[in-house]
């Protein structure tokens, strides 16, 4: 049942919205006069529209249950965080009127409502309306509307009320806040080669920073920031008994009050140091272990008033009563309670947790986490989890009032409390950063957040981030500015470099610092200060009309920094911000509006890493194409030279932009969304796509629902495609480097994407590595097939950043390129035939309302009009090299009406005629000759989409099969007569001869 429902959702997205309910829908006719941004409005609208209906589904099947529900004075109600909600006869909650500037009972009721929204209450209802953009008139629509005991729309009775037709732009005033310049700390300052932390935390101007590897002696690092200076490093612990311990692994530290926590698996202990007393070790946290229950591989502690709580690597955490934790108890205390904690043992399991109120979070690093009610904690008891939750944060880490999460590449703020009352899911943050420092963010070592700074740790960084609050921001619709476009030609040569140049070395091409880009940022703009910014063309192709454009982090809405009226091909510039203008004043990315950042973008802190960039055009289609874009991988070239790799040089890599820039194209595109979501029943034959474990039921098999979703974002989301040359095999592959051999550097363009999607398909997600065996990288299978159907179909759609035209752009191929390529380019370029029906051409085909068959030429058809696809299902003779579609038309002669078979062409844009051809002539009965053509606009083309008669044979009107034929300069067409391809007897050659060809011809068949 999941999967046809999901089929049939996909399904609908692809062909329309006719199967949506009639309060949903929106009309074809105000679709079509929606302006984008009107649209914008109506989705972020559908999608609370969507929310609001789930949960009074969701709040009418709770009342259902009686032991759910209460009796007061003979009436129902529920009773959410405290607030009762009066039960009608549909088991619709009415919300009770406090005052009316308290909106706390409809925040509880619908708890997925942010600040953004003004909230109303409305005859036991709730009005809902965006404060960034809606009609505040009441009664003029542009909001959401609760009836509990419904209202009549459109003749039907509905409980929730879109109105969105009077969608505007709302003027607004808001702040942002942001992380000014950093304090950046490198491995070499603490005389490391690289940053082996697992944890950081801080007290007062004091860093602990934990080094741990594996099968070494470790130590914590405690850095004084104030100074900027290393002042101690604790390597072990001294007890006093006088035995000292050296650190292992280093798990986690913990800091209450002035006391250190420090959790060391290997050495199967947690040491307690005095933070005020040069860390004088003040005991050691344990368990008897005589009793059998004793700690294992400590991985994590915390505590609250009244317990202790320590995971390691068993299957329950251990709660010890704070009583206990006296230096007299050292290594010897009894387990109070436990709480149950997964299965089995985890040894490497990197845990955090963290007190929130009542409530213990219980984070496994990129797996799941737990909630615990710590009142429920009774002695000896195994405590179960509230809730798991599969939701797979990196890191969590509290400040105060809010957890500030790591996931996804983002670090998301959430209020604890709205954590708590939504269910503690992460469901809406207070704000988001996607980018910290002018690097994405991605899986930190670990964050801390103290003191209005943030501390993340990679591997080559520590960044001490400060925090800057309350920059005004403006945005006042219906303004516009005048902007002056950039003129390239006008650009001192200063300003211009050329990249990925033939004078290249080997050390540029590979070094991801030169030479890379995120493969949805190829027109990619970076800011090198506060003023100053370098606008890079990572395209083939000479760019126009370009709008740089950005938006602020948690305003979800761009503007335009500037415009440049042309970009050349691999051509990087660098501008001052004044270059476009007045700095600090846009227009907004719609001309709806100006967006005023003037008091950010004055300050000295490094306001940069608040935005984001991102560039369109309004007249460039090609601009167009590459903004569609999904993917995020960041391209970079590889130089690996030993075996069956091959050095790169700079034609390689600029054509690897080219193909990855089509591939990624391919990807983003709604047809492989149908078929990958429809996998079994769109391309599979009916068996679904398989993992690792191959062709069987069961965990790494078959797909689930689940896994078309989690793999689908995880190919978007892949990191990196380090991208080599290889000899002796067609490519290799796998989640760090993917090669492929030189033919596919120029087969591409002719849809020869199959070994490119192989070896992507070894490491698909950038994290392991699919052999193969599996549907992710056979060639027989699954994705190659898929990815090589589709690329040849979008291909003949014409629907591809790059197509055959362009190949000489870079020019792989040509002899004047040979020194550059490590073979001859002998390969042979050439599309598939026009006859050739992949699944994706048959599947999109079959829906099609193009003609079918014989069909007459009418002033609303138009061939050029027809997209390539569409093209290529016009019947076609080979004349002279050219393929022209072929037609007939009926013409009096002599007294008899004849059909006749010749070729469409063309006397000017708006007129054709059929012909047969300047060599072609009907004999008269006298013995004279003529040459028969059409009337203007007056004849009938041949559509060989015919769904219902695939594979037939196309016949004449005296039912044989029709023929053509195309041979030594002959060509025509005919219908086969006893295997000969043959005209009526009046049609003649110029050279004498009645047209009949006795070998040579083809047929045609509908497909």
């Amino acid at each position: 049942m999941e999967g046809t429902m999901m089929k049939i959702r996909l399904l609908s997205a692809v062909i329309g919205m006719s199967m949506l309910p009639l309060s949903l829908a929106i009309s074809s006719e105000m679709n079509r006069t929606l302006s984008t941004e009107q649209q914008y409005f109506v989705q972020e609208y559908q999608s609370k529209y969507s929310q609001i209906n789930d949960r009074l589904r969701e709040l009418q099947t709770y009342a259902e249950n009686p032991d759910n529900v209460i009796i007061i004075n003979g009436e129902r109600f529920i009773e959410l965080s405290g607030i009762k909600y009066k039960l009608n006869n549909k088991n619709n909650p009415e919300i009770p009127l406090r005052s009316w500037d308290d909106t706390s009972a409809i925040q509880t009721l619908f708890p997925f409502f942010t600040d953004d929204w003004e909230l109303s209450q409305y005859s036991g209802g709730a009005v809902f309306v965006n404060k960034y953009f809606g009609n505040y008139n009441y009664g003029n629509g542009c909001l959401l509307e609760y009836y509990p005991d419904g209202s009549i729309q459109n003749g039907q009775i509905t409980d929730v009320i879109i109105e969105t037709s009077s969608c505007s732009v709302n003027s607004f005033d808001t702040n942002v806040r942001y992380f000014g310049n950093p304090i950046r700390l490198t491995p070499q300052d603490f005389n490391q080669d690289r940053f082996h932390a697992t944890a950081v935390e801080r007290y007062r101007d004091r860093l602990y920073i934990t080094r741990s590897v594996q099968n070494q002696n470790n130590y914590i690092d405690v850095y004084n920031i104030k100074t900027n200076e290393i002042i101690d490093r604790i390597e072990g612990s001294t007890t006093s008994s006088g035995q000292t311990y050296k650190y292992h692994r280093l798990n986690e530290l913990y800091i209450e009050d002035n006391y250190l926590f420090v959790v060391s698996w290997e050495s199967n202990r947690v040491d307690v140091l005095d933070l005020d007393n040069n860390h004088q070790h003040i005991m050691q946290i344990g368990i008897d272990r005589s009793t059998g229950t004793g700690l294992f591989r400590p991985q994590s502690v915390v505590g609250n008033n009244n317990y202790l709580f320590i995971s390691d690597a068993k299957d329950k955490i251990a709660v010890i009563e704070k009583t206990q934790v006296t230096p007299e108890n050292s290594n010897h205390m009894d387990r109070f309670a436990s709480l149950a904690f997964g299965t089995g043992q985890y040894s490497h399991r990197l845990v955090q947790m963290h007190i929130l109120n009542d409530y213990l979070l219980v984070n496994t690093s990129n797996n799941n986490y737990a909630i615990y009610d710590t009142r429920k904690i009774q002695p000896g008891i195994t405590l179960q989890p509230e809730k798991v939750v599969a939701l797979a944060p990196n890191k969590i880490e509290r400040s105060g009032e809010h957890l500030i999460i790591n996931i996804n590449g983002r670090l998301e703020w959430h209020k604890i409390s709205t954590f708590i009352a939504n269910n503690f899911e992460f469901i809406e943050p207070e704000g988001n950063i996607k980018s910290l420092n002018g690097d994405e963010i991605n899986n930190y070592q670990d964050i801390h957040f103290d003191n209005n700074e943030l501390i993340t740790i990679t591997a080559n960084n520590i960044n001490i981030n400060s925090y800057i609050v309350n920059s005004d921001i403006t945005f006042t619709a219906d303004q516009n500015l005048e902007v002056t476009p950039v003129q390239f030609n006008q650009l001192m040569p200063s300003a211009i470099q050329q990249i990925y140049t033939n004078n290249d070395t080997l050390d540029i091409l590979t070094n991801s610092e030169l030479r890379s880009v995120r493969i949805n940022k190829l027109i990619n703009t970076k800011f090198i200060d506060n003023s100053t910014i370098e606008i890079t063309n990572y395209n083939a192709k000479t760019v126009t009309n370009i709008d740089i454009e950005a938006k602020l982090n948690g305003i979800d809405k761009w503007f335009i920094l500037g415009n440049i009226d042309t970009l050349p091909p691999f051509t990087r510039i660098t501008l001052p911000l004044s270059a476009f203008g007045e700095v600090g004043r846009y227009n907004s990315s719609n001309n709806d509006g100006v967006f005023d950042l003037t008091t950010m973008m004055s300050r000295d802190d490094n306001f940069t890493d608040l935005l984001q960039t991102s560039f369109n055009s309004k007249t460039d289609k090609f601009v167009q194409k590459i903004k569609k874009i999904k993917p995020r991988w960041n391209i970079r070239t590889t130089g690996a030279s030993t075996g069956n790799w091959l050095p790169m040089s700079a034609i390689h890599a600029r054509e690897y932009l080219i193909m990855m820039t089509n591939f990624a194209y391919m990807a983003s595109s709604e047809e492989y969304k149908l078929f990958w979501f429809n996998f079994s029943e769109m391309y599979g034959n009916g068996t679904e796509f398989y993992g690792n474990a191959g062709p069987v039921e069961g965990p790494n098999g078959f797909f689930t629902p689940n896994d078309y979703d989690h793999y689908y974002d995880a190919m978007l989301n892949r990191d990196y495609l380090s991208l080599g040359v290889v000899q002796n095999v067609g490519g290799l592959g796998s989640p760090s480097i993917t090669g492929i051999s030189e033919n596919n550097f120029y087969l591409h363009y002719y849809g020869y994407y199959g070994i490119l999607a192989h070896e992507f398909g070894h490491g698909f997600d950038g994290k392991h590595l699919y052999n193969d065996g599996t549907a992710f990288s056979a060639s027989w299978f699954g994705f190659q097939p898929m990815m090589t159907d589709l690329g040849m179909y979008l291909i003949r759609k014409g629907d591809m950043p790059y197509l055959d035209v362009d190949e000489d752009l870079n020019g792989f191929y040509k002899d004047e390129n040979a020194r550059y390529r490590h073979f001859p380019a002998t390969a042979k370029r050439a599309h598939r035939p026009d006859s050739n029906s992949n699944k994706f051409d048959k599947w999109f085909m079959a829906s099609s309302t193009m003609p079918q068959g014989w069909f007459a030429n009418t002033d609303s058809f138009k061939y050029e009009q027809l997209n390539n696809h569409e093209k290529a299902s016009i019947a076609k003779l080979n004349k002279d090299g050219q393929q022209l579609p072929i037609c007939r038309f009926t013409q009096e002669i002599e007294g008899y009406q004849k059909t006749l078979y010749g070729y469409v062409n063309e006397i000017t844009p708006d007129s054709d005629e059929c012909t047969l051809g300047s060599e072609i002539s009907y004999r008269l009965s006298d013995g004279t000759h003529f040459t028969p053509v059409s009337a203007l606009n007056q004849f009938d083309w041949l559509s060989l989409h015919s769904p219902n008669s695939s594979g037939q044979l196309v016949a004449s009107d005296q039912g044989s099969p029709l023929c053509t034929i195309n041979s030594s300069g002959f060509y025509g067409v005919g219908f086969n007569v006893n295997n000969a391809c043959q005209q009526i007897p009046e049609i003649y050659w110029s050279n004498g001869n009645r047209w009949f060809f006795s070998s040579g011809h083809s047929t045609y068949q509908y497909r």
